[in-house]
C-alpha cells in the first residue's frame, strides 16, 4: 500500500493521505496489514532511511502526557464539585448527584494513577 506522507523537521510523520494527494508529500509504501496500525499511530512514525520506523518511546511519552493532562483535569473537577458540595450542604440541600459524580471521577483518577 502506497501512502503519501508529510514530515515534520524531526522527521516524523505529521500527515498523511491513503486517498488522494498532499502537496510536497512523500510517496511511502507500507505492508498491507499494517493500514490500521498506521492510521491509529502515524505520528509515532519517523522516517529513516526512505521507510517509516514505529518509535514506542515516543507513543509512551505521549500517553503519559495525556494521562497527565487527565488527572489535572479530574482535579480540577473534583475541586469544583467539592466547592459546589459544600455550598449544598451549607443550603442543607441534597448533595447525592454531587456524591456520585465525585465518586465517579475519584474512582476514574485512581485508575489513571495506577498506570
Amino acid at each position: 500500500m502506497i501512502v503519501k506522507i508529510i514530515i515534520n523537521s524531526d522527521k516524523y510523520v505529521s500527515d498523511y493521505a491513503l486517498i488522494g494527494d498532499i502537496e510536497n508529500s512523500l510517496k511511502i509504501s507500507l505492508p498491507d496489514n499494517s493500514k490500521d496500525f498506521f492510521i491509529n499511530n502515524y505520528m509515532f512514525h519517523k522516517l529513516i532511511d526512505k521507510s517509516l520506523v514505529f518509535d514506542s518511546k515516543k507513543k509512551d511519552e505521549f500517553e503519559k502526557n495525556i494521562n497527565m493532562q487527565q488527572q489535572e483535569h479530574i482535579k480540577n473537577q473534583l475541586m469544583i464539585l467539592f466547592q459546589k458540595q459544600q455550598f449544598f450542604k451549607s443550603k442543607n440541600w441534597s448533595t447525592n448527584s454531587i456524591d456520585e459524580e465525585i465518586s465517579n471521577l475519584e474512582n476514574t483518577l485512581q485508575t489513571l494513577t495506577s498506570k
